[in-house]
């Protein structure tokens, strides 16, 4: 029988990590998304001098990757 490698606490810790991560990636794709393709120049020009800072235009939704485009 093994003994486990770690503890309950660890391993919420762990999982928590893991859903942060994954996420983070989404919310980053969903940001990117629109402006993936385009120069920092196009997007600055587009979107003010700070870039991207919520959700724009993708695929014909707002906020959409391209998973989710139906």
């Amino acid at each position: 029988m093994c003994a486990a490698v770690w503890g309950r606490a660890e391993q919420q810790g762990f999982r928590s990590r893991v859903r942060g991560c994954l996420l983070g990636g989404a919310i980053g794709d969903a940001l990117g998304a629109g402006v993936e393709f385009d120069s920092l120049d196009a997007i600055r020009q587009a979107h003010g001098q700070d870039g991207v800072t919520d959700y724009v235009q993708a695929f014909g939704r707002r906020g959409a990757s391209p998973t989710t485009r139906r």
